[in-house]
């Protein structure tokens, strides 16, 4: 007979937003959540005590599993350096869900959105309750800098609900879970490659500068991978007084400053 996985209910609990039942039922039965997932296990500890505020006890908790068997050395690592986390991290003064979900909203001042989306971004089981503020912010009237990064993190936790917004000019149906950030991430990571080969690092350093804010300016819609390391090499290179504009320099320019004459 297969035996249950005991974390399973403390996930269902969790992807309710009920984490304080999770917090209680997980810290219940952690010693055999540990003997079966022991990294999970712990990751779960660490993420609930700082959500919940419970830093000191998060770190007695995983203190005491620290006396159990283990078999691998990121195991160790983990019930080494958690504890050391978390008791740091006490003495601070924390953002609570509280405090920041209020602020994603399109009235709130760009540094208070940022809080709040910095937050959800660092406090993945909280997303649950950010989800619908998320969808409403990203569809409102607010700055497309700070919507494009609530349709990040939409994207990046799997929302497959389409949600109706207007971003780069273009209005339409946005399933944030099929946005191409995969694709994406491949072809900024392989441009990115390319720039930091390059032999002055002048140059490399502001074509990295100029990469990173292309894909910004271009999200939600894919980057083209072709030519966009020599692309940004040649604009850094004009920029710098080394060069001209090409077609592939001019393109990406276009895309980050749209607004600005031939």
């Amino acid at each position: 007979m297969e035996t249950e996985n005991p974390l399973s209910p403390i996930l269902d609990l969790i992807q309710k937003g009920e984490y304080l039942k999770a917090y209680t039922r997980l810290n219940d039965e952690k010693e055999e959540c540990f003997r079966l997932f022991p990294k999970r296990t712990l990751s779960l500890l660490y993420e609930l005590s700082m959500a919940l505020g419970d830093q000191k006890g998060g770190a007695e908790s995983i203190r005491g599993l620290s006396e159990l068997p283990y078999v691998d050395q990121e195991t160790e690592e983990m019930l080494h350096d958690l504890p050391k986390k978390l008791s740091g991290a006490s003495g601070r003064e924390e953002e609570t869900l509280e405090g920041v979900l209020p602020l994603l909203s399109p009235d709130s001042s760009p540094i208070d959105v940022k809080r709040a989306l910095s937050y959800c971004l660092s406090h993945p089981l909280a997303y649950p309750s950010f989800r619908e503020r998320l969808r409403e912010f990203a569809a409102s009237d607010a700055l497309e800098e700070l919507r494009k990064a609530a349709l990040q993190l939409l994207s990046r936790f799997g929302d497959e609900e389409p949600l109706a917004a207007s971003f780069g000019g273009a209005s339409g149906q946005w399933a944030p879970a099929s946005l191409p950030s995969a694709a994406t991430a491949r072809a900024i990571e392989g441009a990115l490659k390319e720039i930091e080969a390059y032999s002055d690092r002048g140059i490399a350093s502001a074509a990295a500068d100029i990469l990173f804010a292309y894909s910004s300016a271009c999200y939600p819609f894919p980057v083209e991978g072709k030519s966009l390391a020599e692309g940004c090499l040649e604009l850094s290179r004009a920029y710098l007084g080394k060069g001209e504009k090409g077609e592939a320099a001019l393109a990406i320019e276009k895309a980050i400053y749209p607004k600005k004459p031939a």
